[in-house]
């Protein structure tokens, strides 16, 4: 019998069998996997082995190539229907993090409206790192909104995962926006509130609320350019915390809603708007991090954004704030 070769990477050390299993066989149930195992058709350096072993860096996983050739023929059905990952998007790549610029109307997480962004970054890591891991798969590192343009990391090793997440809990990633919103936001203001989930669901997703119980949620809003004619501000906002919708819902609150955001008003002078105006424009890493990012990765705006501006007669001069 043929069997197909695995070689345990640096981060499938110290897991479990039936989990690495799990990755390369993906369309077999446990069951299914428990069942190869006690039939010999799959070993560990050569030896029969258990589910629950737990496999080190460099153990040879076996595993019978007819379980590999259907799962990989499912495998492939499934990713006809991913759309490729554009690899012009890429802002920064190295072995632990990828930094890509989102466009807006794409979903971050699967279950969303067509392929995600996730789907295409796992695709687009399976191919190119074949041999540095059987069970891992990067995954987003924080949230955007599906109208939401801008970075957004994806973890590419467990280290680069555990560095950013770290980060991220203790302020030390800074994360910049460029927005859109009605009215004139004449000076910097600091908001800082509450917010829990709301029990409305609107067009398929829950929204957020201020509240004396919720979260705490800090953002700076700072001015940029204003357009009488069209009473819109261009707003630099600097997020202090990673709430949910946070910028959405504070800007509503604070009487300067993103202009076109259906979700948290409904005053658009009898304009029909789906989208919003809001991109995430910058972030901000510690001096000398371990994981070699540059302290400082920005995205472009994009084209319909900056068409939007233009017609708007909003002026900004390309500065932001520090």
């Amino acid at each position: 019998m043929d069997f197909k070769d695995f070689t345990a990477g640096k981060d499938d050390n110290g897991r479990r069998l039936d989990r690495i299993l799990h990755k390369i066989l993906p369309e077999l149930p446990s069951s299914g996997l428990y069942s190869a195992i006690r039939k010999k058709l799959i070993h560990v350096n050569g030896r029969t082995c258990r589910g629950n072993q737990i496999i080190v860096l460099g153990d040879c996983i076996q595993v019978a190539s007819f379980l590999i050739s259907q799962s990989k023929a499912q495998d492939n059905n499934t990713n006809d229907k991913i759309k490729p990952f554009n690899e012009s998007d890429i802002v920064f790549i190295n072995e632990h993090i990828l930094v890509v610029n989102k466009k807006s109307g794409i979903s971050v997480q699967p279950g969303g409206y067509g392929t995600s962004l996730s789907e295409q970054v796992v695709q687009f890591y399976r191919k190119r790192h074949v041999d540095s891991s059987i069970s891992f798969n990067p995954g987003p590192l924080h949230r955007l909104d599906r109208f939401t343009s801008g970075l957004v990391a994806f973890s590419l090793s467990l280290e680069g995962a555990k560095w950013f997440t770290e980060e991220m809990k203790d302020h030390r990633i800074k994360k910049d926006y460029l927005g859109i919103v009605k009215g004139y936001l004449k000076e910097q203001e600091t908001w800082t509130d509450l917010i829990e989930d709301s029990n409305s669901d609107k067009k398929g997703f829950f929204t957020v609320r201020i509240s004396d119980k919720g979260e705490k949620a800090v953002t700076e809003a700072i001015p940029l350019s204003f357009s009488g004619e069209k009473d819109l501000t261009l707003v630099q906002f600097k997020i202090h915390t990673g709430k949910k919708h946070q910028i959405r819902c504070q800007s509503a609150f604070h009487g300067h809603p993103l202009y076109g955001d259906s979700a948290y008003t409904t005053n658009h002078s009898g304009e029909n708007r789906s989208k919003f105006y809001l991109h995430a424009l910058r972030l901000t890493f510690p001096k000398d991090n371990p994981l070699s990012i540059p302290e400082h990765l920005e995205a472009p705006i994009p084209h319909d954004f900056e068409k939007f501006l233009s017609l708007n007669l909003i002026n900004w001069n390309r500065q932001i704030i520090l």
